[in-house]
């Protein structure tokens, strides 16, 4: 495929995740929430998920400012949706290498996230494409805190 074509569907996809974003929907019970905001450029995302036995069963994300950020996030809802929390951790470290155009390891798929990859040819809104990212990173270290005060309760039994 020439380097035109996929721009051009590279572009399409972003756009489709930002007209439609996915994972949207409210969830009753959010286990753990998370926000992140960028107040230079006005990005905004909040983060809820509903953590069962270690796997993300349900998944909101809503995600306000440019179209990179709405889209990062409709796709990191769609690929976080339904895995566990060692597979997320892993897609998430493998997508902040790509932002930092280094390889990822060859057995993560991270799916429609490579078209972000040519976000790196503007270094300003590589901050755009990470925000939900944090968001997602801020769950995930909540629950290695959680995890580890559970740990630390068992050895005290």
């Amino acid at each position: 495929m020439k380097s035109t074509e996929l721009d051009a569907l590279y572009r399409k996809v972003l756009l489709d995740h930002y007209r439609d974003p996915r994972c949207r929907d409210p969830i009753s019970s959010p286990t753990h929430r998370q926000k992140a905001s960028n107040p230079l450029c006005g990005d905004e995302t909040s983060l809820a998920v509903e953590l069962v036995d270690g796997r993300f069963l349900k998944i909101q994300v809503r995600s306000g400012g440019c179209s990179i950020c709405v889209a990062s996030g409709s796709m990191m809802g769609e690929i976080v949706q339904g895995r566990t929390e060692k597979e997320t951790r892993r897609i998430a470290d493998a997508f902040q290498l790509l932002m930092k155009g280094s390889p990822i390891p060859d057995n993560v798929d991270l799916g429609d996230l490579r078209v972000l990859e040519g976000v790196l040819r503007f270094p300003e809104r590589v901050k755009c494409a990470t925000l939900p990212w944090v968001a997602l990173e801020g769950i995930l270290l909540e629950r290695e805190r959680e995890l580890e005060g559970d740990q630390k309760k068992d050895r005290e039994k």
